[in-house]
């Protein structure tokens, strides 16, 4: 790869850290805190406008608040490509009387388009409040309250997280995969409810989501990091994806926990696997990392047979058998006889 295309992906990736808002322009809305916020937390650069960019390649994280007409096909299909790409959207939603009315578009036109099961609710009440549910999420990191009115609520689907709730056990915000839903602009807008004052660590903590989706602590690229997919639960970290019972990663494939045979391989010549028991299919020799060195090399577990070794005092040969390794032994024995033999 020539110095000239690494640069460019290098810029890319930096680029890639930006943050936009697409703001339906509402009355009396300010974002100081909440941008500020976002470039506090590493979202680089920050900005907001009334009309989507066709390109959304420099961002990996989108916010969109109240959007003041329905999204036609280029806005949804810039907003799906970017979801699928694995950047992080956020949908804030607020309460009736807006037109149109956003929790409409969102379930109607939006949600769907990203296989988003979570959905909108008008609520009835409008005032001021602070959430008392607070679920553990890195985007609650260093939240005591979340101030809002919460006039809408989230539906959640069979895979939502609720991450906040109202003080009646409403939710309130829903993760889902990369899409999180917000039943309020207030926790955003600093003109009503002062949310400035208690919400500066969810609005910082949204760029470091928008980094590591999956929560794994392996940061995507789009952060200079080496998570190779954040949308699948299954990749745990770079090269290793886990599924189930069944590791695969360098060096190790086959299934963790039994040890049985069938289509599992062990590769002994690669990477060590790191944790407790090695994992590998039948004949697979290789000694636990954790064992203590002093008990000397255990058989390892395929099936329900075992192999062990023996070294020979006089030859110096491993000579690997069934059982407890004596078969090697009598070879031996049996060799010098017939050599006395021919003497």
């Amino acid at each position: 790869m020539s110095t000239t295309v690494l640069l460019a992906v290098a810029e890319v990736r930096a680029a890639d850290r930006g943050a936009f808002i697409w703001d339906g322009e509402y009355w009396g809305f300010d974002y100081a805190a909440f941008e500020q916020g976002l470039a506090s937390g590493g979202a680089d650069p920050v900005e907001r406008a009334p009309q989507l960019p066709a390109d959304l390649s420099a961002y990996n994280l989108v916010i969109v608040v109240l959007p003041s007409t329905a999204p036609g096909p280029a806005e949804v299909g810039a907003l799906t490509e970017f979801v699928d790409r694995g950047g992080a959207l956020m949908l804030v939603s607020d309460y009736g009387g807006y037109s149109p009315e956003p929790s409409g578009i969102f379930n109607d036109v939006l949600l769907p388009e990203f296989g988003v099961e979570a959905r909108f609710a008008s609520g009835t009440s409008y005032a001021c409040s602070d959430a008392a549910i607070l679920h553990p999420h890195p985007l609650t990191t260093g939240l005591t309250v979340f101030h809002s009115s919460a006039p809408d609520f989230v539906v959640p689907g069979p895979s939502t997280q609720v991450v906040v709730e109202t003080p009646d056990s409403e939710p309130f915000l829903g993760v889902e995969r990369n899409v999180i839903l917000l039943a309020d602009s207030n926790p955003i807008n600093t003109a009503i409810c002062l949310p400035e004052e208690t919400n500066i660590p969810f609005f910082a903590n949204l760029p470091a989501f928008a980094c590591d989706v999956d929560g794994d602590g392996v940061a995507n690229a789009s952060c200079d990091g080496d998570d190779p997919d954040d949308l699948d639960p299954a990749v745990t970290e770079p090269g290793q994806e886990s599924t189930g019972g069944e590791t695969t990663g360098s060096g190790t494939t086959g299934d963790a926990t039994s040890g049985e045979t069938g289509d599992a391989t062990g590769d002994t010549t690669g990477d060590e696997p790191t944790g407790g028991e090695p994992t590998g299919g039948a004949g697979s020799s290789t000694a636990p990392t954790s064992a203590d060195p002093t008990d000397g090399p255990e058989p390892t577990s395929a099936g329900s047979a075992t192999t062990s070794s023996s070294i020979d005092e006089e030859s110096g040969c491993g000579c690997r058998g069934a059982g407890d390794g004596r078969s090697g032994g009598w070879l031996v024995l049996l060799g010098l006889a017939l050599r006395r033999r021919r003497q």
